[in-house]
């Protein structure tokens, strides 16, 4: 059975993400993250809304949001920094992700919570091309 599109290029994010000197293995797929100190730093990984841009009768290019989540203990701005340079060369160094580019951050400090993080959130967009009919045949 052959995986959708996004099915491989996430999975390439998550294989290129793994093993960053800041987070080590705290990798955790979709937007929820477990906000203990065992996990942090940590990054998750999720997708979040997919855009038609254009199409033929050959192939159909679409969008989607990568959207990657740095948890930190406390406020430190240095450690999401750090994370933050980490991912993008590891995105857009040797082996990195074909179509990506940076859309935007934001950052939340969480006050309130049992355990006092910071997450910062990278949006990346991941453009892709696919053959009509097959979603899991970049085109």
């Amino acid at each position: 059975m052959s995986e959708h599109v996004q099915t491989q290029i996430f999975l390439q994010v998550i294989t290129l993400l793994t093993g960053l000197s800041t987070t080590g293995d705290h990798i955790y797929v979709g937007s929820e993250h477990p906000e203990t100190p065992d996990t942090m730093p940590g990054i998750t990984v999720s997708v979040g809304d997919v855009r038609y841009l254009s199409g033929s009768l050959e192939s159909t290019v679409k969008e989607f949001d990568l959207e990657l989540g740095y948890y930190v203990p406390g406020d430190d701005h240095l450690v999401t920094t750090q994370i933050s340079l980490e991912v993008s060369q590891a995105l857009y160094g040797s082996g990195g992700v074909s179509g990506i580019s940076f859309s935007g951050s934001s950052r939340k400090y969480k006050s309130d919570a049992a355990y006092k993080h910071t997450v910062v959130t990278d949006v990346y967009k991941v453009r892709y091309e696919t053959a009509d009919g097959d979603d899991s045949a970049v085109y």
